[in-house]
């Protein structure tokens, strides 16, 4: 499967600069191909025929970058912007026709590198000194980096990576050409061109990350050092490898709430208040007006200042919440030790109210009985 294609005018048989396709697979092979451009454009094709050349790596093949003799990072072919530039005399609103420009400013869109910090050959191999080079193509695969030379792929430099690459690319950081790259382990890499050699390492993310995962299509690099992160579907992180551009953030924050003194409200008439009473919708009423100290003179002290606070728990607000927890769950179970002593108590007062009650109805009933018997005894006319 292609993992990655890259078109380019380089060195790749010859000393004459040619037009190829550079496609790599996630089996680690790297293939060129040349391409021949026709003349006639309009009426023929192009011409896609395989150069011979092929490397092999460890891993994915994940990035190219190719460098000129000047150790110089080649960027693709792009148009640089052009702002025209009117003569003073020229009266833009009045003009209808397009008027010819007399010049125009060209803003260079494309980072140089500088050749006075242009890297030497003190760490390639010996064999590669001797041979001349017109270009430098730094193969960047997820188990190893490589620089080799066009058109004899000799390799001149290589580095091992401890942590496997997930994605790469490069980049300048004050002139100097970089490689940019965020290994397995949720860290930014940085590395120099075409040396390869580890300058700076950051963690990025908490947590691991493999080819394909979703991080890799929500992290992106670009120039001098910058990048771009998406952490959540609605936040985005902005970061920069590079120590001059992070010393500039505070001059770029802006404010995100200016306080302004707001205007007095109208006051109410008569006419208003008269309405109002008539009327389903009724006033607002300031309480904080209403109960305030009459006494202050300070409309500041009169009105406090209405705000949000929110309570940030300290590292011991754990061990208080248990504590609290403790002492909670042993209050508990003593209140429920007295409850059920309380109702054993009752309990044993209302036993002992039923038999007083028994035992006075005994005596009631037995009363009663020698009463009956005593009046059935005696005649109706000894009563």
């Amino acid at each position: 499967m292609q993992k990655k294609i890259t078109l380019v005018g380089d060195f790749v048989t010859d000393t004459n600069a040619s037009p190829s396709l550079w496609i790599g697979t996630s089996k680690g092979s790297c293939i060129v191909f040349n391409l021949l451009l026709p003349i006639d454009r309009m009426t023929s094709t192009v011409v896609v025929a395989p150069s011979g050349s092929a490397l092999r790596t460890k891993g994915h093949l994940l990035y190219y970058a190719f460098l000129d003799q000047s150790f110089c990072i080649i960027t693709a072919a792009s148009e640089s912007y052009k702002v025209a530039i009117y003569p003073k005399d020229i009266d833009m609103s009045k003009t209808t026709s397009v008027p010819t420009c007399s010049s125009e400013k060209t803003i260079q869109n494309k980072v140089i590198t500088k050749c006075s910090l242009s890297p030497t050959y003190s760490n390639a191999s010996d064999y590669a000194k001797e041979d001349d080079f017109c270009q430098l193509v730094t193969v960047v695969s997820e188990e190893e980096i490589r620089t080799l030379t066009l058109p004899s792929y000799c390799q001149v430099f290589f580095h091992h990576p401890d942590i496997p690459l997930v994605m790469a690319r490069s980049s300048h950081i004050r002139g100097h050409p970089i490689l940019m790259a965020l290994n397995a382990a949720g860290h930014i890499a940085v590395f120099s061109l075409p040396t390869v050699r580890p300058l700076f390492s950051s963690p990025l993310c908490g947590f691991s990350v493999d080819i394909g995962d979703p991080i890799c299509r929500k992290t992106s690099f670009s120039e001098h050092g910058l990048g771009i992160y998406s952490i959540t579907p609605s936040e985005v992180q902005k970061f920069t490898v590079c120590s001059e551009l992070a010393a500039q953030v505070n001059d770029c924050l802006g404010d995100i709430y200016v306080p302004t003194e707001m205007p007095e409200p109208p006051k109410t008439s008569f006419l208003k208040g008269v309405s109002s009473l008539f009327a389903a919708q009724k006033d607002d009423v300031d309480l904080d007006n209403i109960f305030a100290d009459k006494g202050l003179t300070n409309s500041s002290q009169a009105n406090p200042m209405r705000s949000m606070v929110k309570v940030i728990p300290g590292p011991s607000a754990n061990m208080e919440q248990a504590q609290a927890r403790g002492v909670s769950a042993g209050q508990a179970a003593q209140m429920a030790i007295q409850a059920l002593s309380e109702r054993g108590e009752k309990l044993s007062a209302t036993v002992d109210a039923t038999e007083r009650l028994r035992d006075n109805a005994m005596n009631f009933s037995q009363k009663t009985g020698k009463l009956v018997e005593k009046y059935e005894k005696k005649k109706w006319y000894n009563l």
